[in-house]
């Protein structure tokens, strides 16, 4: 066979195309090794003579200098290479290469074309014959190299920091307030000093705003580039990735980054993380005794014994003053007005946003719990103009937060839609009615920065089950390993308590449907094969081999993953059965924006990992019929209520509506005037809901809120009478 095809190596296009693939393909593959080689560290021992383009650090950490890696590795060696292969083809394929009459009439012929290349590969080869001679010398100190492949264990080179303390408190006491507009604009400022600290307080901002928004694999990548750049120190950034690892379901791998950590290098944190893991693993997972009554009263142990409560009887109340921790007692109050929304008490969420308004002014989350509960319509008629009022408050405070653009996109108002939170807000809310998901428009697939338009967004955000159910249609098992609170108030209604235990019918058909099947079988193929010992050893094996398959499934229930998880698969099919609605389009909009799982604090600062809807196995079992009974007459309330807001509103409304009279100083009515002026310098005066007049004193027939230079557009129902009729609805 090969001598038939032995001619095949006469024809001078074959014989041109093989070297020229031959030489690209090992000049690419030397060029990617060579590229690996510096990413994991090889910059350390370029020796005497060699290039050094950037420290280890900055290229793990640094994305511009990763560009000009890059850029000087295919720029430098491919071009040389590609010149190379070029003069050569000249010299040997001459016939088959273009224009090589007129280069050869201009003087390019063999004899040069041959000088010209030797002369490159003997200074290429002098080159590196002399870099090598020189580094000889550090042949030891290359025996004795540490690869960057594991940035979390310690190792040299840590970069002084003592010159960025000012810089690291100031993104701790904006971590410690959730300022993530603080930390955002942090990133993008361009700060004198040692630049090598600046980068790393940079990459300190960027993992703390990461793990703040949930965005768990992008801190995850930032905390190793901290660790890198402090040379494996640092333990906010090891309990940063600790956490990560729980965030993504990954408990075998926190666990070993946490007892990894040494004793003396532990504090409160650390332990309460090592015992918040085992609890996660309600299989596997042993909670030390010890530890648990020394951190009896630890916020992040307070607010789990409460959390496991409420989600006993889906419960949503919150006194919001339970964990003795300000931005933990907040964020919790937050979720519960999330809950309360889903549960359609309207009222009570409207009471928690104004406390949580009343006892911190500043906080984003709940002024937008706040404008919120204003568009529901649920406690008072819908004031959309308040709510506008609220978010150009926000747009003014915290223009660079993600969770302020998405308010926009609920509001009608024109905002960017790159972040995670403002992408969600918007596909959400075009979700059709069959439950399938819209795929990603153009402008949402840029979420983060620098992440993949390829990656599905509940990779991004692993604890966000809104994420989870707007990423695929098939992702109602991921929402529920994010958060099982996302479907409290579908489960209360239809009287399912939170268990993975089989319900009685599935019992009845097991044990007494299809075990006595398999023995009928068995006993009628010994009968009809005359040998009734057979037909009974044959009825067994099918009974034993169905309590295997069900043993065999129990034990992949307990194995914790985040993706196609058997235990929430499974429940997720239960829920399906009793018609439990898993379209995001549903939900009331900016869910996403106010619920949480279990908090933990770390060094002051807040974090939320979700609640996977296996730690149900941690809380005792209810029947399903006391269950009903104790909810019931919540279930009267919710099917009786009316449902929170589920869609945006449309852009640029308040172009078209003239603001009611009722709404002048609505939010000084309920915040009080010196709150409301700080928040919205826009709201006017309290003044009676009765009174008439155009409202507010504005510039141009508008409220101080609706904006300067408003164009005001008569409608039917907006004059005396339309007032008339909106007092009475008030007061019915």
């Amino acid at each position: 066979m090969i001598d038939r095809f032995q001619w095949l190596k006469g024809l001078p296009v074959i014989l041109a195309t093989f070297l020229t693939m031959n030489i690209a393909i090992v000049g690419l593959a030397f060029i990617f090794e060579l590229i690996r080689n510096l990413f994991i560290g090889g910059q350390t021992f370029s020796g005497v003579g060699g290039v050094t383009l950037a420290t280890p650090h900055e290229i793990r950490a640094e994305k511009t200098v990763q560009a000009r890696l890059l850029y000087f590795s295919f720029a430098g060696f491919s071009g040389y290479t590609v010149l190379l292969l070029v003069l050569v083809c000249y010299k040997e394929f001459s016939s088959l290469m273009p224009y090589a009459g007129e280069l050869e009439g201009r003087g390019f012929t063999e004899p040069v074309i041959l000088l010209a290349t030797w002369s490159f590969i003997a200074v290429g080869q002098a080159v590196f014959l002399v870099t090598w001679l020189l580094s000889m010398p550090r042949l030891k100190v290359l025996r004795e190299l540490d690869f960057d492949l594991s940035p979390e264990e310690r190792r040299g080179e840590v970069i002084d920091s003592g010159a960025g303390d000012w810089m690291k408190n100031l993104i701790h006491e904006a971590a410690r307030r959730e300022d993530i507009n603080g930390l955002r604009l942090f990133q993008t400022e361009s700060l004198a000093g040692d630049q090598a600290v600046v980068r790393m307080e940079k990459t300190r901002a960027r993992m703390i705003e990461r793990a703040m928004r949930g965005l768990w694999p992008q801190a995850m990548s930032e905390s190793r580039s901290l660790l890198a750049q402090q040379g494996g120190e640092g333990l906010e950034a090891r309990l940063i990735l600790a956490i990560s690892y729980i965030a993504t379901r990954r408990l075998d791998a926190a666990k070993q980054i946490l007892y990894g950590i040494d004793e003396e290098e532990r504090d409160d944190d650390t332990e309460v993380l090592m015992m918040i893991t085992e609890f996660l693993d309600p299989w596997r997972g042993e909670v030390d005794v010890d530890l648990r009554k020394k951190h009896l009263k630890n916020p992040t142990v307070v607010h789990l014994g409460l959390l496991m409560k409420r989600l006993a009887v889906w419960e949503a109340g919150d006194s919001g003053k339970d964990t003795e921790a300000e931005i933990m007692d907040l964020r919790s109050r937050l979720s519960a007005i999330a809950m309360l929304r889903l549960q359609r008490r309207g009222i009570e969420a409207l009471e928690l946003a104004i406390g949580a308004v009343k006892d911190n002014p500043n906080h984003v989350g709940g002024r937008i719990a706040l404008a919120l509960c204003l568009l529901d319509g649920i406690a008072m008629p819908e004031d959309r103009f308040s709510a506008l009022d609220l978010y150009r408050g926000l747009a003014r405070d915290a223009q660079a937060d993600p969770r302020v653009h998405a308010l926009g996109v609920i509001i009608g108002e024109e905002a960017s839609l790159k972040d995670l939170e403002a992408a969600l807000v918007q596909s959400s809310s075009e979700m059709s009615g069959s439950g399938k998901s819209k795929k990603k428009s153009e402008s949402a697939k840029a979420v983060g920065d620098g992440v993949s338009d390829d990656l599905e967004w509940m990779d991004e955000a692993p604890v966000n089950p809104v994420a989870a159910l707007c990423a695929s249609g098939e992702g109602s098992d991921e929402a529920l390993a994010a958060n099982l609170l996302i479907i409290g108030h579908q489960a209360m209604d239809r009287g399912l308590p939170p268990t993975l235990r089989r319900t009685d019918r599935e019992y009845l058909i097991h044990y007494y449907i299809l075990m006595p099947l398999w023995a009928a079988l068995g006993i009628g193929l010994g009968f009809a094969i005359d040998k009734i010992t057979i037909g009974v050893a044959m009825g067994l094996l099918l009974i034993l081999g169905h309590i295997l398959i069900m043993r065999i499934q129990r034990s992949q229930e307990k194995n914790i993953t985040h993706r196609d998880q058997m235990a929430m698969v499974n429940l997720a099919k239960r829920m399906r059965r009793n018609k439990v609605n898993f379209n995001p389009s549903a939900l009331p909009v900016g869910t996403h924006l106010l619920l949480s799982g279990l908090l933990i604090s770390v060094q002051g600062v807040t974090y939320d990992i979700g609640l996977p809807g296996w730690m149900v196995e941690n809380i005792p079992s209810t029947r399903q019929k006391d269950f009903i009974e104790h909810v019931a007459e919540r279930r009267r309330g919710y099917r009786t209520a009316k449902p929170a807001r589920s869609r945006i509103l449309e852009k640029k409304w308040w172009e078209k509506r003239e603001r009611m009279s009722d709404s002048e100083g609505a939010l000084a009515r309920l915040l009080g005037t010196d709150i409301a002026s700080a928040i919205c310098p826009s709201e006017a005066k309290p003044s009676p809901v009765g009174s008439g007049g155009k409202g507010g004193g504005g510039d141009k027939g508008g409220s101080g809120g609706s904006g300067k230079g408003r164009r005001v557009v008569r409608r039917k129902g907006s004059g005396e009478g339309g007032r008339r009729r909106a007092v009475r609805r008030k007061r019915k």
